[in-house]
């Protein structure tokens, strides 16, 4: 036990005289999420986004309205991609049309049932062109890793039923 004590104290006194000789080193290798808590000793250093709280839940409320003012929530499965959130669903779903008439959404973490879990963002969303490949692939990849078996069964039926492709909104803050 007095070894272990002994290399643990060991250690500490290392990592002091690393943040005294090289204050950015030390840092260098520390999640975004993990600085803000503890805050940057590097003004330079990339700040978290603003969705980064979100990786922390698997479904979110998305706010879409109608021209007229009225909003509809929608809780979705979602992934985080550079900074922005994208979700996957289909074509012909009433959240599209209300994104092609306004691009002001709400986002905010939720269960599956729609129950709030977190504060709501004001946001933006569009609708991904078929040429945008490169950011529907890498939302797509995602969304494999994030969500895994559910997320290919939940795909292939929805393929048998629809035959429609999906489509992808991009979320993301000003």
């Amino acid at each position: 036990m007095r070894d272990a004590q002994a290399v643990a104290h060991a250690e500490d006194e290392v990592l002091k005289k690393q943040r005294a000789s090289k204050p950015d080193e030390t840092y260098k290798n520390i999640t975004p999420a993990v600085q803000a808590i503890m805050g940057s000793p590097d003004p330079t250093a990339p700040h978290p986004g603003p969705f980064e709280d979100f990786r922390l839940y698997t479904t979110v409320n998305l706010t879409s309205y109608y021209p007229d003012g009225r909003g509809v929530t929608t809780p979705v499965w979602f992934v985080l991609v550079n900074d922005k959130v994208y979700v996957r669903t289909d074509p012909d779903t009433y959240k599209i049309e209300r994104i092609q008439a306004t691009i002001d959404v709400e986002i905010e973490p939720s269960d599956m049932k729609g129950n709030a879990l977190g504060p709501t963002m004001q946001a933006k969303a569009r609708i991904l062109k078929d040429i945008e490949t490169d950011k529907k692939a890498a939302a797509l990849k995602a969304m494999k890793k994030k969500y895994g078996f559910p997320y290919r069964v939940t795909a292939f039926l929805h393929a048998l039923i629809s035959r429609n492709r999906g489509v992808y909104i991009e979320i993301w803050r000003d």
